[in-house]
């Protein structure tokens, strides 16, 4: 049915999610490079690698939530 809220799979949220933030980082990265190329502001670019590390930091934390919810055992087997 077009339009309904079916619930969609945990994998397919996840690739949701990261498509979204390579845009966001792809997009502060041209932020970044713009402002020291065009308008010679070199202290923008730590600004922007810090920001960069610190969204990979974020999500990388986030990805602990699959032990947490018992989906994934810790030798990164799926339990069955």
């Amino acid at each position: 049915m077009i339009g309904s809220r079916r619930p969609i799979s945990c994998a397919a949220g996840k690739e949701a999610s990261q498509t979204n933030l390579c845009a966001y980082l792809s997009v502060a990265l041209l932020v970044g490079l713009g402002t020291n190329a065009l308008l010679g502001w070199w202290w923008a670019d730590p600004p922007t690698a810090l920001a960069i590390a610190a969204v990979a930091v974020k999500e990388g934390c986030s990805a602990g939530c699959w032990y947490a919810r018992g989906t994934i055992s810790r030798s990164g087997r799926a339990f069955s």
